[in-house]
């Protein structure tokens, strides 16, 4: 955040007559980094879940800052812009990858037999199924068992599967409301 709010000082400071939108792109960045920093701590104190929406955002928007960091050095602005502008995009992948990592080191160990591999990984485990290769393993090895397999969610059981069809099936078979 503090790299975005001196690439904003650098950007009113060097009033480049051909970069009147780097100021408002400076200031939409710096913006941005607010919200990222405040979306971060929410998603951290909230949810067990790493934050998919926000890694996906992390991802696509540093692909494109890593391009306008390539343009901001040839172009030959001054190197102190793209310098704080370079050292921004590794903040922001450094900050992509954290996001990216499972939260289960601060999972009470009781809590953490509940959950599947599933519901812990992160945007990119769970993207590419990495999540799963354990068990491909497993399988390989050996004929999988019951046991062998992970917890699935509670509203996932076949109890309360059955039980939501059920209530559909009658609340459809209920004749309509008379004229």
């Amino acid at each position: 955040m503090l790299l975005k709010f001196a690439l904003l000082v650098l950007w009113i400071e060097t009033a480049i007559p051909w970069t009147r939108t780097g100021v408002a792109a400076a200031t939409l960045c710096f913006i941005d980094a607010v919200a990222i920093c405040g979306l971060s701590y929410v998603e951290h104190e909230r949810t067990i879940y790493p934050p998919v929406l926000l890694n996906a955002y992390l991802f696509c928007s540093l692909l494109f800052d890593i391009a306008r960091t390539r343009t901001l050095w040839l172009v030959g602005e001054p190197v102190s812009i793209a310098g704080v502008f370079t050292a921004g995009v590794v903040i922001k992948t450094l900050v992509m990858v954290m996001e990216a990592w499972h939260k289960t080191s601060s999972f009470r160990a009781a809590y953490l037999g509940s959950l599947s591999p599933e519901d812990i990984c992160g945007f990119y485990e769970k993207s590419l199924l990495t999540w799963l290769i354990q068990l491909l393993k497993s399988g390989y090895r050996k004929v999988l068992l019951v046991e062998d397999l992970y917890i699935l969610p509670e509203d996932m059981s076949a109890i309360d599967l059955y039980k939501r069809v059920k209530d559909a099936w009658n609340k459809g078979a209920e004749p309509p409301p008379a004229p």
